[in-house]
């Protein structure tokens, strides 16, 4: 009951709402409770069929060990990842990175892999041990440090996508608080408020005046900060004000790994501002200026694997809104065309043609890691 209440569109609107992040917090913090144990999900007796991917390996190459941690993510990325590791022959543990000794029990493998899971706290202990296992153990890491440094840092992202001159949304970030307030008085609205960390419109909120938008500066500076979503999490001395731009009523996500190109439509509901995380996917055909742009910024932020969120303007033009190295992916059909999945699969001459196959994004994330970190290249 409680669970088709929450996946229905009133349940995700209203879990997205500032005033129930306050109440639930409040409501938390009264309530004493044990430490929280997340459960480890397996879905392998459950996995859609897909097609193998495999790499070839260069005669005399050998294979790496590897270690697996099991994530709690729903759905889990590490059973995609086990079912790479063996239909390729791979010796791999799992990996209790977690524990006090972690470092230690590591010494016997050459690569880990560790699907990050999106919350703040296990964000930071995942970049401090993949920097360690990088920089002083010799280890390969998927994800790599420096996807780390972007994944859910949404100000770490739009400060790469300046860099290069991607068209994405207009955005206020600023850790001045005079320079902040000096800006609201001026700005116009309404304006999207976020912090750096949350998939599926966490932590996305709507300002509509200069009045809301004074209160969230003030508070954002303030010496406690300000309450979020997550109640171990505060917003404290910067702002994240994103313009609110006009649409055409969805907005797209396009997954780039390799050569391949995924990508769904994510309607807005009826009164509405926000598409992800409301349940509205729709599959078809992707414009051709989204695919090229999503390829455009996997190529030069040189990434292994990226879906890029974007929308289209009222010119026309689209607009990025933010990227993830991690996504929620429930099926291995990721692309649809005719109610067939398939990928957009680019050549070498950086045209690009639709091949049917249902393959799951961990896999093919995967391939590409080991192919460009142990310079192996598959024989297709």
């Amino acid at each position: 009951m409680i669970g088709n209440f929450k996946s229905s569109l009133l349940g995700r609107k209203l879990y997205r709402s500032r005033w129930f992040w306050t109440f639930r917090n409040a409501v938390r913090n009264l309530i004493k409770k044990d430490p929280v144990s997340y459960p480890i999900l397996d879905d392998r007796n459950e996995l859609e069929p897909a097609e193998e991917v495999l790499i070839s390996w260069k005669e005399g190459a050998s294979k790496p060990t590897v270690g697996l941690v099991k994530d709690t993510s729903n759905p889990p990325y590490w059973t995609k990842y086990e079912r790479f590791l063996r239909n390729n022959g791979f010796n791999f543990e799992y990996y209790d990175v977690h524990r006090s000794d972690w470092l230690e029990a590591a010494k016997g493998f050459d690569v880990i892999i560790w699907a990050t899971e999106g919350k703040a706290p296990q964000i930071e202990e995942q970049k401090r041990k993949t920097y360690i296992f990088e920089k002083f153990s010799g280890k390969l890491c998927f994800p790599s440090y420096d996807t780390l440094m972007w994944h859910e840092d949404k100000i770490f992202q739009y400060e790469c996508l300046q860099i290069f001159n991607f068209p994405a949304i207009r955005t206020f970030i600023s850790y001045s608080a005079p320079e902040a307030l000096d800006w609201i008085q001026r700005s116009k609205y309404p304006l999207v408020s976020k912090q750096p960390v949350g998939a599926g419109s966490l932590g996305v909120e709507l300002i509509k005046d200069s009045r809301q938008a004074r209160a969230a500066v003030r508070q954002s500076f303030s010496s406690a900060g300000r309450p979020t979503y997550w109640p171990y999490f505060r917003q404290k001395d910067y702002v994240y004000l994103q313009n609110f731009q006009p649409n055409e009523g969805y907005d797209l996500r396009v997954i780039v790994v390799g050569n391949r190109v995924f990508g769904y439509y994510r309607d807005v509901p009826q009164g509405e501002y926000r598409a992800s995380g409301m349940g509205l996917v729709r599959k078809g055909a992707l414009p051709d200026e989204a695919v090229r742009l999503a390829m455009d910024v996997s190529r030069k932020l040189d990434l292994v694997v990226v879906a890029v969120d974007m929308l289209r303007d009222t010119d026309g033009k689209f607009q990025i809104i933010e990227m993830s190295a991690f996504i929620q992916v429930d099926t291995p059909g990721q692309l649809h065309l005719d109610d067939v999945p398939g990928a957009y699969v680019f050549t070498s001459k950086d045209e690009y043609h639709f091949e049917p196959g249902k393959y799951w994004i961990q896999e093919l994330a995967l391939k590409e890691f080991f192919e460009r970190r142990l310079s192996v290249r598959a024989s297709s």
